[in-house]
C-alpha cells in the first residue's frame, strides 16, 4: 500500500499536537484515533483505518510516523525514545528539529523565487529576440550590403545558442544528479562519508548534522541511565539507519584496539572538531549527558546559521549574473540600430 504523506506544513502541527495529548494521560490510540479526525489529508487519503491498525499491532509511534513519510532521523527518533527513554520528550525534541528545518526552507524559497521568475523571463525574452530582432536585422543587413561588426557576431551568436545551452546543461545536470544518486546508495557507508568529505561546504554541512545526531543520541541514552557500552550496541543493531550502525561498528572496534571514545569519533573523521572536545571535558567533569545536550543544540542552531549564511549570497550573485545578460541583450538590440545609422551615413 502506498504511504500516506502529511502536508509538510502540517507535520509539525501533528506532532505538536500528538505530545499535548499523550502529557494529558491519552492512550496513543486514544491520540491517533482523534487526530486523524482532525487532519482532511488523512481522511481523503482513506488512511485512517491503516493508522489504527498499525498502532493495534505495533503499538509504535515510530511505525505511525514511518508510514506517513516523516524524515528518517525523526523516525529513529521517536524510535529510540519509544524503546529506550522517554518517547514524548523525544516528540518534542523532533518538532523542534521540523520548525528549524521549515525556517531554512522557507529562508531557501524566499531566496530563489524572484531569481527564479527573473530567470524565466529572461529566458523568454531571450527567446523571442532570437525569433525575432535579430532574423530581421540579419534580412536589412543583407539587403543594405552592410558588413557586421565582428563582436556584433559574436554575442548575437552566443545568444542564439544560449536558450538551447542553457536546456541542454540542466538536462546534463538532472541527469547528473540522478545517476549520482543511484551510484550513492549502492555504496558502502565507509565509501559514502569519504565522498561528502570530498564537498566543499557540503561536508561542513553534512558534519554538524552528524555531530548533531549523535550528541542529541549520547546525551539522550545517557540521560536514561544506559552505559556507554550499551548505547553502542543499540547503535550496532537498530536497523533504522545504516550510517548510525556503521558509526557504532566502527566505534565499538575502535574502543576494543584501545581507543578513547573521543579519539575513536575523531578516527572517524566525519563530525565537527569541536564534540571531540565536548566529550573531553564532559567525561572529565562527569557531565556528558549535559554536555552533549548542549552541544546538539548549539549544533543544530550552527547548522541553521551557516545554511542561511551562504543562502545570502545566492542573490546577489544570480541578480549580477542577470543584470550582466540583460545589458549584453540590450547592445544586442541596440548595436545593430547603430550600425545600420553608420552603414546609411
Amino acid at each position: 500500500m502506498k504511504k500516506g504523506n502529511i502536508l509538510k506544513k502540517d507535520q509539525i502541527l501533528f506532532l505538536t499536537r500528538l505530545s499535548d495529548m499523550l502529557k494529558q494521560g491519552f492512550t496513543l490510540m486514544e491520540s491517533v484515533q482523534l487526530l486523524t479526525d482532525q487532519f482532511s489529508q488523512l481522511s481523503r487519503l482513506r488512511i485512517k483505518e491503516k493508522l489504527i491498525e498499525i498502532v493495534k499491532n505495533t503499538g509504535q509511534l515510530h511505525e505511525v510516523v514511518s508510514f506517513l513519510n516523516y524524515p528518517q532521523v525523526i523516525i529513529t527518533q521517536i524510535y529510540f525514545g519509544e524503546q529506550y527513554g522517554n518517547m514524548i520528550d523525544s516528540i518534542d525534541h523532533s518538532i523542534l528539529y521540523l520548525k528549524k528545518i521549515e525556517q531554512v526552507k522557507q529562508k531557501f524559497i524566499k531566496t530563489i523565487q524572484y531569481p527564479t521568475l527573473l530567470f524565466f523571463i529572461f529566458f523568454m525574452l531571450l527567446t523571442a529576440v532570437n525569433h525575432t530582432i535579430i532574423p530581421q536585422f540579419n534580412e536589412i543587413y543583407q539587403s543594405m550590403n552592410i558588413n557586421v561588426s565582428t563582436s556584433l557576431k559574436v554575442l548575437s551568436t552566443i545568444f542564439s545558442y544560449l536558450p538551447t545551452s542553457l536546456l541542454i546543461i540542466f538536462l546534463i545536470a538532472i541527469l547528473t544528479l540522478l545517476l549520482g544518486y543511484f551510484f550513492y546508495i549502492g555504496i558502502e557507508v565507509s565509501k559514502k562519508i569519504y565522498f561528502f568529505n570530498k564537498i566543499p561546504i557540503l561536508n561542513q554541512y553534512i558534519s554538524m548534522y552528524r555531530s548533531y545526531r549523535l550528541s542529541r543520541d549520547f546525551s539522550f541514552f545517557i540521560q536514561n541511565g544506559i552505559p556507554l557500552h550499551k548505547i553502542i550496541e543499540i547503535y550496532i543493531m537498530q536497523t533504522k539507519d545504516d550510517v548510525l550502525k556503521y558509526i557504532g561498528l566502527f566505534i565499538q572496534q575502535s574502543m576494543k584496539s584501545g581507543d578513547s571514545l573521543p579519539q575513536a569519533i575523531n578516527n572517524l573523521n566525519c563530525f565537527d572538531s569541536t564534540l571531540i572536545q565536548y566529550i573531553t571535558h564532559g567525561e572529565h567533569k562527569s557531565k556528558l549527558d549535559l554536555e552533549l545536550y548542549y552541544f546538539s543544540v548549539y549544533m543544530l542552531e550552527k547548522l541553521e546559521k551557516s545554511i542561511i549564511k551562504h543562502l545570502k549570497w545566492v542573490q546577489p550573485i544570480v541578480f549580477g549574473t542577470l543584470a550582466f545578460l540583460i545589458v549584453t541583450l540590450y547592445l544586442i538590440i541596440i548595436l545593430p540600430m547603430l550600425q545600420m545609422v553608420d552603414g546609411i551615413k
